[in-house]
């Protein structure tokens, strides 16, 4: 679901979008490729979420989180588990690990970056957590030109947090 900025006729108007911008791509021939998240000043300038050109508003990041919610409750026991992995979950640049009641959020692309505050609130009313770790530090956040933001939402943990895998306990610091 990726666009290469040498796949764009980056014309200035195209240039001159913002990062992170929710745009319909089209080829050449006008045929319609998607919707998606643009960003004129990282390698992978487009992140394509839909085919059939839906819109991205809140209601279409709710589906994405339900369905995805929705399989690893199918898949696992306990809740301590990649809740959100990227494309592989129609969320392109997006990461969500959730601890129990506390989630970690990594938006890594620009236009994950831009709807963050839809994705938490979209996060509160699937899942009701009662924290949300917004860990926005990573490599990638660099390469789309993004400012690292790290900080909660709610109420952290006092500590590390318990994590049942295959029947053992881990600690993990968040």
């Amino acid at each position: 679901p990726w666009i290469f900025s040498n796949e764009i006729e980056m014309i200035p108007s195209v240039k001159a979008l913002a990062p992170g911008s929710a745009v319909s791509f089209s080829d050449a021939s006008g045929q319609s490729l998607g919707t998606g998240f643009f960003n004129p000043h990282s390698l992978i300038a487009g992140r394509i979420l839909s085919r059939d050109g839906a819109g991205m508003d809140q209601s279409f990041i709710e589906d994405r989180l339900s369905r995805a919610l929705a399989l690893r409750q199918r898949l696992f026991d306990q809740p301590y588990y990649r809740l959100v992995h990227a494309e592989a979950d129609g969320m392109p640049g997006l990461i969500v690990d959730r601890y129990n009641d506390v989630l970690v959020v990594q938006p890594n692309a620009a236009g994950m970056d831009r709807i963050l505050d839809q994705i938490i609130a979209a996060l509160n009313n699937i899942v009701s957590p009662r924290a949300i770790l917004v860990k926005g530090d990573s490599a990638a956040r660099r390469l789309e030109g993004l400012q690292p933001d790290v900080r909660w939402v709610g109420s952290p943990p006092d500590g590390p947090q318990e994590i049942i895998e295959g029947g053992v306990t881990f600690l993990a610091d968040l």
